[in-house]
């Protein structure tokens, strides 16, 4: 007869070095939901488009201001850049700028954060006039951005803003280049 094993009551504890980081097991989880909802309009967006392509009608249905999105588009990537760079500022421990407003080094997290802000808020404005002025694009695209530019605005964090600038360059190329 060979050895047997025999159970134990003893529990090995986990050590911090080997378990992932409750944040950042949220931030995936969060993130992914968001990923579903974004797909799901995408995919409503191109249903409504093959059946009213399918039914003759013009589409976009309105006129794209395409100066303007690529613009705001722009804009959108560079802030993904200063919030980044408000990042590295913190890791550096670097709350507030060591120099003159004029040397962008020496900002701090403060400095890069409250850039990205007005370039987020240039963004959502340009949107809305949009909106406002060349009109709403139909069905969905409004209830696509609309609820992005609100999830921007609320908050500004380094995962969020770099993942808002992925789904905007499909929502760009979908919306503005594919016909």
């Amino acid at each position: 007869m060979g050895p047997v094993a025999t159970a134990t009551s003893e529990v090995t504890p986990r050590t911090p070095t080997n378990r992932p980081s409750l944040v950042s097991v949220g931030t995936i989880i969060w993130l992914s939901s968001e990923l579903m909802f974004f797909a799901a309009l995408f995919a409503m967006y191109f249903t409504i488009r093959s059946v009213d392509k399918g039914l003759g009608e013009p589409w976009p249905p309105v006129h794209l201001n395409l100066p303007l999105a690529t613009t705001n588009t722009l804009v959108l990537l560079a802030s993904s850049v200063t919030c980044q760079m408000g990042v590295f500022a913190i890791e550096r421990g670097q709350v507030r700028r060591s120099r003159s407003i004029f040397h962008p080094m020496s900002w701090g997290l403060r400095e890069w954060y409250v850039l990205t802000f007005f370039m987020g808020l240039y963004f959502v404005l340009g949107q809305g006039y949009e909106y406002i002025f060349d009109l709403l694009l139909g069905r969905t695209y409004a209830a696509r951005t609309v609820t992005h530019e609100q999830q921007v605005a609320a908050i500004v964090v380094s995962y969020y803003w770099h993942f808002v600038d992925v789904v905007w360059i499909g929502l760009f190329t979908t919306i503005y280049l594919i016909h």
